[in-house]
């Protein structure tokens, strides 16, 4: 077992784990509670090469209409 750290809150937890060693999961980013949900805010990580990142998908093309 292995301690990955967190993105500054309390917890994390790991959700996938591929055949390189890249894990994905979710990381409290505080221990602040969100004034929205009441909770501390959790964003999605990538962790590789012994670094723990917040991980945004890439954005949806954008739409463009013509005529």
């Amino acid at each position: 077992m292995r301690d990955i750290g967190s993105l500054g809150g309390p917890d994390a937890v790991s959700t996938t784990l591929n055949a390189v060693g890249q894990i994905t999961g979710q990381s409290y980013t505080s221990t602040a509670a969100n004034p929205a949900t009441g909770i501390p805010t959790l964003d999605p990580f990538l962790w590789q090469t012994a670094t723990c990142a917040t991980w945004a998908p890439p954005a949806a093309p954008s739409a463009s209409r013509t005529g």
